[in-house]
């Protein structure tokens, strides 16, 4: 069954955690921010996935399940910018025009013409994505049905496009990938792990090679189901974590807050 569901300007359940050493209190609470105003901008759709609004307002989304990428307009207008393709789970918007998105293959789409920027036969598909200031590509390879909890997951890699048909491997071992996103300064890539529950985090070298690796945040409870999905980093470097699922506790790193309508 296909559940209809609706894009809203906020998440329904989202947590803001920022990355600490010392072990988690369990006295803690989490200071929930409930006078956030929610607005439905579309509804009649299936798994709605990267979110993406450009400069003059326009929202860029997909639906997964479905397929295809669709822009609303300030006015409300939906249209149709890339039909029928599924599995996308992230967008990005390109410098000259039109938007890069994931799937089978991460390509540009300008016009109705589509470029692919990188792609290969053993890897069945791309989830979220996120680019630099330097234009560059960085998204996790899919390698196990994303839907099943059941199972051994086979690994999937972080890579980083340069440019069309340049990729390199960043860091490998990630179960089940999702947000990935740069702190302030841009030298750390957070990344997060829906499978394994967890946010985890890498520095760039000079050369740009991922060192350093760690937890940045973990969930407790939920099930693999119940893992963080798609992230956004605040300017004061707080990474707010959207949940499928209410969780009971960050099991590591600092929680600052959440934003919740129940």
């Amino acid at each position: 069954m296909t559940v209809s569901l609706e894009v809203v300007s906020a998440r329904s359940l989202s947590m803001r955690c920022e990355g600490s050493e010392k072990a988690p209190d369990p006295k803690d609470k989490l200071s929930y921010t409930r006078d956030m105003q929610f607005e439905t901008l579309v509804r009649g759709y299936g798994l709605i996935e990267g979110p993406r609004v450009d400069p003059d307002g326009a929202l860029y989304f997909s639906d997964v399940e479905r397929g295809g990428v669709y822009r609303r307009r300030p006015d409300g207008t939906v249209e149709t910018i890339v039909p029928r393709r599924r599995g996308v789970g992230g967008i990005a918007l390109h410098a000259d025009g039109g938007i890069v998105i994931s799937g089978r293959n991460i390509c540009h789409v300008r016009d109705g013409e589509t470029r692919v920027l990188f792609g290969r036969d053993d890897i069945p598909g791309f989830n979220d994505l996120y680019t630099d200031e330097k234009g560059r590509v960085y998204t996790g390879s899919m390698m196990s049905n994303p839907f099943s909890t059941e199972g051994q997951r086979l690994m999937g890699e972080c890579f980083r496009i340069d440019a069309e048909g340049s990729a390199e491997v960043l860091y490998g071992d990630v179960s089940l990938t999702n947000g990935i996103g740069f702190l302030p300064g841009g030298r750390t890539i957070v990344h997060a792990d829906t499978a394994r529950r967890h946010l985890i985090a890498h520095d760039l070298d000079d050369a740009g090679r991922a060192i350093a690796r760690r937890v940045f945040a973990s969930v407790e409870g939920g099930g693999r189901a119940g893992g963080p999905d798609g992230l956004a980093v605040d300017s004061e470097g707080g990474v707010w974590v959207a949940m499928p699922v209410p969780l009971p506790a960050c099991a590591s790193g600092v929680r600052t807050s959440a934003i919740s309508t129940s």
